[in-house]
This record gives C-alpha cells, sequence and structure tokens, in this order.
C-alpha cells in the first residue's frame, strides 16, 4: 500500500490547450521495494530450498557485492535500516493536452490547482 502526496498546477489556453506541471511522492508501508532490509540471506538456506537454477539467479541477484561497494558484505550481515520504509518520488511531470470539443471547463488564461 502506498501514500500519495503531491501536487501540480494546469494552465488553460483560449485555443484548448492544457499544460501542467506537478510532482508528487508516494510513502509505502513496506521497506522491500528495493529489496533492501534486514539481513542478506544465508545462500546455503536458498541452495536447500530452490533448483539449483533458480538459487543461483536468487544468490547472484541478493549479492550486491560484486558491484564493487566496499561496504557491502556477505550473508546474515544488516543491510539497509529495517525501521524506515521506502518512499519514491515524481518531479517535474509535464502534461500537454488539447480538448477537441469545448466542454464545460475552466476560462482561457486561468490557472489552476
Amino acid at each position: 500500500m502506498c501514500f500519495p502526496i503531491g501536487g501540480g498546477v494546469k494552465y488553460t489556453t483560449k485555443n484548448n490547450w492544457v499544460f501542467g506541471l506537478e510532482t508528487a511522492c508516494r510513502l509505502t508501508t513496506t521497506d522491500y521495494i528495493d529489496d533492501v532490509s534486514t539481513d542478506y540471506p544465508n545462500a546455503a538456506f536458498i541452495q536447500e530450498f530452490y533448483d539449483p537454477e533458480k538459487a543461483a539467479l536468487i544468490i547472484a541477484l541478493s549479492d550486491r557485492s560484486v558491484a564493487g561497494d566496499k561496504v557491502l558484505s556477505g550473508a546474515e550481515s544488516q543491510r539497509g535500516n529495517p525501521g524506515y520504509n521506502d518512499a519514491y518520488f515524481m518531479g517535474g511531470l509535464f502534461t500537454i493536452t488539447y480538448h477537441f470539443e469545448r466542454t464545460k471547463r475552466p476560462k482561457p488564461g486561468s490557472c489552476y490547482f
């Protein structure tokens, strides 16, 4: 589940064009969107419960130490902070809309939120 927070502005022109700009933040109730929370998985445990091909893939994807970051460490070591849930941001979403038919909407030249 996530909680959206955001806002924006739209501007209507005389010739049916609408321009908008918005930004948003989504606060989630999980810490696993980026797969970084609590401890690194134990490779032996994964190999015990998955077939060899899937186990090799899971182990490779969960071990980010190959990325060259010296801070990362091995199995069952702490990674991430389970005390904080994930959030993500979207900024500068620019929209352009054209209305083919005249309908009741804000007056041309108006700016609304």
